[in-house]
């Protein structure tokens, strides 16, 4: 008799109930962004030496609350669209539970998310900007609210030699598996590399999470990184902590860890990313105008990253260099896909409010014809024999980052005063090829 094998998904539950929707009342929240934490820990006979693991629990408890007014002023409609002009409120309170023991460590987080005056008429056609996108998503109430399970898992440190595991409801960025130690590559990282593959949608007020397993194996030259998760629904959708089962990533990430005394610090990472996508949609997120019953999406993502800071004269320099190449399926049709992004800067470290200045180029392939339909296995259409390799894109379930132009040219800089904040200034110059290209991105 056949044995009967449970699916993973089933493996997984929503921890956590939904509260009906009731009127949010700005009043009750502070401008602002406010933090308060709580940590307690029970006492022992004796202090326990440093490097020896508390044997009691440590338990620490915070809380953080963001509140944001956005004010649209979008393009005008066509005759007969909607609004394009409105203002609305979100607030967003996170309350976070940690407790700590000698071999595990637990972590329980639960976000509420209340909304006022989010406009009705914000469509015309499509959306027209993000408060319409809420209102429709967030069963078309003006005055919504939801609270949800942000993060519920258990991390177990050494559970072999340098070998970390944790498991359940997690966050992830994808590029920020391995930290360098070097503050400039840090810092570089955080603006143009994290979340650029995989993300927590960070910009969106409900913002998301993934349940599944991540495993990390640490050594001093280098850190490898494994998961495998399936995202909640979360963006702009307000039933935020539902989990998309029909959608299973899984990535692998192997990094350098710099470890030269000198000034001279690079970081190496190599990245394989597969993304498999069965969800019961019948809306396709590309320029063809076509249906589909469903989506039909396995996409495999190879690549790697380079980033170093190196001191020069009176500062220093960074580089940053990335790139993909993507193969697979794309609702039945064949997929095949390459971007490269190459970056480079210098900040006067020494100087008066240490100037920071950057360029980059960002290329990535497209179709010159986007109503060629290549499938795999078939001779492609009559005058789309070279337009079939598909286009890089970026799906909107995991990554939250707006979609860039085929070809990109930037220039961002910045200034911070010593103990002031950072004044930043980008110019940007985008060009596309002659014919219409598919407005997808790179993704996991």
């Amino acid at each position: 008799m056949a044995r009967k094998v449970r699916r993973p998904d089933t493996l997984l539950r929503h921890w956590f109930p939904q509260v009906p929707g009731r009127r949010w009342c700005a009043a009750a929240a502070a401008a602002g962004v406010l933090t308060a934490t709580v940590s307690t820990a029970v006492a022992q006979p004796s202090p326990a030496p440093a490097a020896t693991a508390p044997a009691t629990p440590t338990w620490r408890v915070s809380a953080t609350n963001v509140m944001r007014l956005e004010s649209w002023r979008y393009f005008e409609p066509r005759p007969g669209g909607g609004e394009p002009d409105y203002t609305f409120l979100a607030d967003r309170l996170r309350v976070d539970v940690r407790g700590h023991w000698a071999r595990v460590d637990f972590t329980l987080a639960a976000q509420y998310v209340g909304m006022a005056g989010l406009p009705d008429r914000a469509a015309g056609p499509g959306p027209l900007g993000t408060g319409g996108l809420y209102f429709d998503q967030g069963s078309r109430a003006s005055n919504a609210s939801q609270i949800y399970l942000r993060f519920a898992n258990l991390r177990f440190p050494a559970v072999a030699r340098g070998v970390d595991l944790q498991i359940g409801r997690m966050g992830y960025l994808s590029g920020t598996e391995a930290p360098s130690g070097v503050a400039k590559i840090e810092t570089v990282k955080r603006q143009r590399l994290d979340a650029r593959l995989v993300g927590e949608f960070e910009w969106s007020i409900y913002q998301r999470a993934f349940d599944g397993v991540r495993v990390d194996v640490t050594r001093p030259r280098w850190r490898a990184t494994g998961v495998a998760f399936m995202p909640t629904q979360g963006g702009f959708a307000r039933a935020a902590s539902t989990t998309m089962r029909e959608v299973v990533v899984a990535g692998a990430t192997l990094s350098s860890r710099p470890t030269s005394a000198s000034g001279r610090k690079t970081q190496l990472q190599a990245f394989g990313w597969q993304y498999h996508d069965a969800r019961n949609v019948t809306q396709r997120p590309d320029n063809t105008g076509r249906t589909a019953p469903g989506v039909d999406i396995d996409v495999s993502t190879l690549g790697a990253t380079l980033l170093g800071a190196y001191p020069l004269g009176p500062g220093e320099v960074d580089l940053f260099a990335w790139g993909v190449a993507q193969a697979g399926q794309w609702y039945g049709d064949d997929h095949r896909a390459t971007a490269v992004a190459l970056e480079g800067g210098y900040q006067w470290t020494k100087a008066p409010w240490r100037p920071w200045l950057r360029a980059g180029l960002f290329h990535a392939s497209g179709d010159d014809d986007p109503a060629c339909r290549c499938r795999p296995g078939r001779a492609p259409p009559s005058g789309c024999a070279s337009t079939c390799a598909g286009s890089i894109w970026r799906p909107p379930p995991i990554s939250g980052t707006p979609a860039a132009a085929p070809r990109s040219l930037a220039a961002p800089s910045s200034a911070t005063p010593a103990g002031g904040r950072t004044a930043a200034r980008a110019w940007a110059r985008r060009w596309r090829p002659r014919r219409t290209t598919r407005s997808r991105r790179a993704s996991p």
